[in-house]
């Protein structure tokens, strides 16, 4: 007689499993996570439990005599077990796979003999399965109650307010721009863009990496003013952009496609009404289940993708940017922030960008960038090359659809009351000091990112400021623009550079950068040995390391740091200088 005892049970395992991933989460909140965390895995697991069961119930068909009730059960629970080591991380994997299978041989025993606890697995699953839908239904109603509130208590706007719209384009750094006359034609619709904008050729990030960086473009604050690291989010009193401009009656909203840094999760929706990040997905459906997202990942290198499963190109941006614009209350001015990933590792990008430049990424060690660029060192100048080439691509794919983008709003005649800002978080690293990659260093490459500022009915046209500015001065700007005059939004306005570019009283504020110390990151790396700043001062540029060692590069003489100054003695007072004004900085 074929017994369905092990569907049953491998139902209940597979909701046990979920719910535990759920409390561990709330438990020990993960800092990466979407918050489907909250609902998803006891589906993702019942689903994986019930492909297992069904497996073996076939098996049990086939081959009744081998695949018996006890060992369809012992190997279930054997499943389930192993899962719990997500509870007890410490536990060599090999050991905690040896104790899961005893242990589920002596449940399987306990099970064959205790029929009262059957009877209860299969009921319990019922009641759990009513759980998971019930808790399912709280966190998506939540969202969406929550959403219609903060739509609902938003004070009346001015129906002339413009639309804001802040495009950040991760990881893509000034020098790789035709816009700025890079020899590639990597942004030609920048540079149509350039034609009606003010376009700045020198704006200094205030980190080298996402999070940091993304506070202060929010905030007007330096990093070392707010909580946002690499085990915290970005948290702490300064209020942001997107919770300023609600104060104005604006529709705030956030696409973002940087999942690592860019999620809830990480502070960054702090006064978005609206904010869109981990997609509901088959793929996040999957990457909920333990063994799920194991096997998925071998299946992907092994067919050769190397890109995150669970991923966001600019046309899903594009596409869900303009679904909320279509639905929104069209009375109302939107302040819409779109982070696009397309230029980040592992460089990537689809035809006939992924050869637009040069050979397509085709050797083996392709899977070691995406968990660890400064391992690229290791290769090649001709593989290091490639590298280029696909970042390279990636820009000009992401230029071709932010155009595409701007197109679409053209014809819609959304611009014609838009602030449209285009800028980048941090750049990028191909081999400047033997550094790759970025958030390990403070060099000019990861520093220095676009920015245009383009209201053609406001602003002037076909405009190029060359005093270098901070990238923190952005959000105090807008909201100078808007006339927002009680902001709490802290920086300078870039505006006087556009209206008196010479003028001295027109001053950005300190051109400093930072970035904290690695966490098990290789000792060789700079900023593993503690935090890291930098000044940029009278065409030069500071950097103190982590182990005190300073540096020292003229950026006018030489724009890729290749000499350091620091112990040159006819730099010796500029040195001085340096320090003194980056030491001011911080004490403030």
């Amino acid at each position: 007689m074929i017994s369905y005892f092990p569907l049953r049970l491998a139902a209940f395992s597979g909701l046990v499993v979920g719910f535990l991933k759920v409390g561990n989460y709330l438990l020990k909140p993960l800092f990466r996570q979407p918050s489907s965390f909250l609902w998803m895995p006891p589906f993702s697991e019942l689903f994986l439990f019930i492909l297992i069961g069904l497996a073996f119930f076939s098996l049990t068909l086939l081959l009744p005599k081998r695949f018996h009730e006890r060992v369809n059960v012992t190997f279930i629970l054997f499943v389930g077990f192993s899962h719990l080591r997500l509870i007890s991380g410490k536990v060599h994997q090999l050991a905690w796979l040896i104790f899961a299978a005893g242990l589920a041989l002596q449940v399987s025993l306990i099970l064959s003999k205790k029929p009262f606890l059957r009877a209860f697995i299969s009921r319990s699953s019922i009641i759990l399965l009513i759980l998971a839908a019930t808790n399912a239904g709280v966190v998506l109603s939540w969202q969406v109650i929550q959403e219609k509130s903060a739509i609902e208590k938003l004070p009346k706007a001015s129906p002339e307010a413009p639309n804001v719209i802040l495009i950040v384009l991760d990881t893509v750094r000034a020098k790789s721009l035709s816009l700025y006359g890079y020899h590639r034609k990597t942004t030609p619709n920048l540079e149509k863009l350039a034609k009606k904008a003010v376009v700045f050729t020198e704006t200094v990030a205030t980190s080298s990496w996402t999070l940091p960086s993304h506070g202060s473009l929010f905030s007007g604050r330096y990093p070392h003013e707010f909580s946002g690291g690499w085990q915290n989010a970005f948290t702490g009193n300064p209020p942001t952009l997107a919770e300023e401009l609600q104060q104005l009656g604006y529709m705030t909203a956030g696409f973002v496609a940087n999942l690592s840094y860019g999620s809830f999760m990480h502070g960054l929706n702090r006064g978005f009404i609206h904010y869109e990040d981990f997609p509901l997905s088959l793929d996040t459906f999957i990457f909920h289940s333990m063994w799920g997202k194991f096997i998925a990942i071998k299946i992907r290198k092994n067919l050769g993708k190397f890109q995150d499963a669970v991923e966001k190109d600019a046309q899903d941006i594009n596409r869900d940017f303009l679904s909320w614009l279509a639905k929104r209350e069209p009375s109302r001015p939107f302040f819409a922030f779109l982070n696009y990933f397309d230029a980040h590792t592992p460089f990537l990008p689809p035809p006939p960008y992924d050869t637009m430049f040069g050979a397509k990424r085709q050797w083996p060690a392709d899977d070691v960038g995406i968990i660890a660029p400064w391992l690229w060192r290791q290769f090649n100048s001709a593989d290091k090359q490639v590298m280029l080439d696909a970042y390279e691509g990636g820009i000009a794919y992401l230029d071709h659809q932010v155009g595409l983008l701007l197109e679409e709003l053209e014809e819609s005649g959304i611009l014609k009351n838009t602030l449209l800002i285009v800028t980048s978080d941090h750049g990028e690293q191909f081999g400047t000091k033997g550094h790759f990659g970025h958030g390990n260093s403070l060099y000019y490459s990861t520093l220095r990112v676009p920015l245009l500022f383009s209201f053609p009915t406001v602003l002037p046209q076909d405009t190029t400021v060359r005093r270098r500015v901070s990238l923190s001065d952005v959000p105090k700007t807008v909201t100078e623009l808007l006339g927002f005059e009680k902001t709490k939004i802290a920086g300078n306005s870039l505006s006087g550079y556009w209206r008196h570019e010479n003028s001295r009283q027109h001053n950005s504020g300190k051109l400093i950068s930072e970035v904290r110390k690695g966490i098990g990151v290789p000792d060789w790396l700079l900023h593993s040995k503690g935090d890291m700043k930098s000044l940029v001062h009278k065409d030069l540029h500071y950097i103190r390391n982590g182990d005190g060692v300073e540096e020292l590069y003229h950026l006018g003489n030489d724009p890729n740091e290749l000499v350091d100054l620091a112990l040159t003695p006819k730099y010796a007072d500029l040195l001085l200088e340096c320090r003194m004004e980056l030491n001011k900085a911080f004490a403030q």
